[in-house]
């Protein structure tokens, strides 16, 4: 996994690194995140309004918001030295 990386949660599953992956946004780390794009610089992430998902009830789906800057996505046990990392992506039962 050397440079700039794409990750959605689907991939985490498909992947087996549920829970094994964080994300940072401008070195901040950012949860709950469904999407984390390295090249782009952007992830999306689900909305919480006093520690709570947001709803949209219109379209009966949680709110999502995109926060833009410098991503690193970490993936716990990645040994390349060479990939810069540090991310949060959270499996379906933490959403």
């Amino acid at each position: 996994m050397v440079g700039d990386m794409r990750l959605t949660v689907e991939d985490a599953e498909k992947q087996g690194l549920l829970g094994k992956v964080r994300v940072k946004v401008d070195g901040q780390y950012v949860k709950h995140v469904t999407i984390a794009d390295e090249e782009q610089g952007y992830v999306e992430c689900f909305k919480y309004r006093d520690g709570k998902v947001v709803i949209n009830y219109d379209l009966e789906e949680a709110e999502r918001e995109i926060i833009k800057g410098h991503v690193q996505i970490e993936i716990d046990g990645d040994t390349n030295e060479t990939t810069e990392t540090q991310t949060a992506l959270t499996s379906a039962e933490e959403t």
